[in-house]
């Protein structure tokens, strides 16, 4: 993330003094909804007939700080398959970039977006004769929202914000179903998440849906924040 973008981030909704050279008040710098910044993904993933390899066709699209971000991130056009693969690289360890397709990444449009083909190994275990298959979401929120066990200080998000997915896995001819990942419906103060998972024939839908209420989490409640990421 580049300084520029750090910088905007840190100064919403924060307590600011404010001087006129007559008088000082302190005023709360404005923050934008979650919806305002959000992120939506389309992963279309196949089963290799080898039972090995996950290989999936995806589309993201960016709005408000995203939009930003990933323009920063990718402003060098020549190196910018080489740093989206450093991306997916980190939320799917041993990926590799097949191939990738950039929009209105040099536009001043309020979102950008990309398409990209994407082989993920070690997604699938045998167990007795099944095969057990660890979904793939483009965030993973553990690892990068609540690495820490313990906090000595509140954890600030960068952002408020929200995303949705959709996640279709088509299984080799002659397979079934055997379960999916329960419905799941979480609402509270700090986040909202939903995820449904349907079977079909030979293939799986998945959706699943996530907004961010607080930026701040004080320390007290990190324990339930990491439960829930």
């Amino acid at each position: 993330m580049s300084d520029d973008c750090i910088r905007a981030l840190r100064e919403r909704g924060i307590d600011a003094l404010v001087l006129d050279g007559k008088s000082h008040q302190i005023v709360r710098t404005p923050e934008l909804p979650a919806l305002a910044s959000r992120v939506d993904a389309a992963l279309r993933v196949t089963l290799r007939p080898d039972g090995q390899l996950l290989a999936f066709q995806a589309q993201e699209r960016w709005n408000g700080w995203f939009a930003s971000n990933f323009r920063s991130l990718l402003n060098i056009e020549g190196k910018r398959r080489e740093e989206f693969g450093k991306i997916l690289s980190y939320r799917y360890p041993g990926s590799k970039l097949v191939s990738v397709s950039f929009r209105d990444l040099d536009s001043l449009s309020e979102s950008a977006g990309v398409e990209y083909a994407l082989e993920v190994p070690g997604r699938v275990r045998r167990e007795e004769g099944t095969l057990r298959i660890n979904m793939i979401w483009p965030s993973a929120m553990a690892r990068s929202l609540a690495q820490e066990t313990t906090r000595h200080y509140d954890l600030v998000l960068w952002s408020l914000w929200a995303g949705e997915s959709s996640f279709s896995l088509v299984l080799p001819p002659g397979s079934t179903v055997k379960t999916v990942p329960a419905p799941l419906a979480l609402d509270n103060d700090l986040l909202t998440y939903e995820l449904r998972c349907t079977p079909s024939g030979t293939s799986v839908a998945c959706q699943r849906r996530l907004i961010f209420k607080r930026r701040e989490i004080p320390k007290e409640r990190y324990p339930e924040w990491r439960e829930l990421c």
